[in-house]
C-alpha cells in the first residue's frame, strides 16, 4: 500500500516518543532535530515528496533546511552509522506493517 506523509511523521513520533508538535515546532534540541531529519529522509526517499511541500509539513521550514537534513541522514548511513541505519530500518518495517 502507498505511504502517506501523515503516516511517515506519526511511525517517526512513535518511535523517538517525540510529540508531533515538536517535529513541527521552533525547537532545534537534539532529541527533535534527529527525528525531524530522519522523517524529512523516510518522507523523500519513501515519496519522493517535494522538498518545498516537506518543509510546509513540518512546520514552514524552507526547503534548503529539507536539503540540509536529508543529507545528514544519507552521509549517516553512507558512514555505516549503526544507529541512524536501524532506527530508519525500524520505522520503515513499522510502516509496511
Amino acid at each position: 500500500k502507498p505511504i502517506n506523509v501523515n503516516e511517515i511523521i506519526k511511525a517517526v513520533c512513535n518511535y523517538y516518543s517525540v510529540k508531533t508538535v515538536d517535529i513541527k515546532g521552533k525547537r532545534r534540541t537534539k532529541d527533535v532535530v534527529v527525528p525531524r531529519q530522519i522523517a524529512m529522509y523516510l518522507m523523500r526517499d519513501l515519496t519522493g515528496t517535494p522538498l518545498i511541500s516537506i518543509g510546509e509539513l513540518l512546520g514552514g521550514r524552507d526547503h534548503t533546511t529539507v536539503m540540509h537534513g536529508v543529507r545528514k541522514v544519507e552521509e549517516e548511513i553512507q558512514q555505516q552509522e549503526v544507529k541512524t541505519r536501524q532506527d530508519i530500518a525500524n520505522i520503515k518495517q513499522t510502516l509496511l506493517m
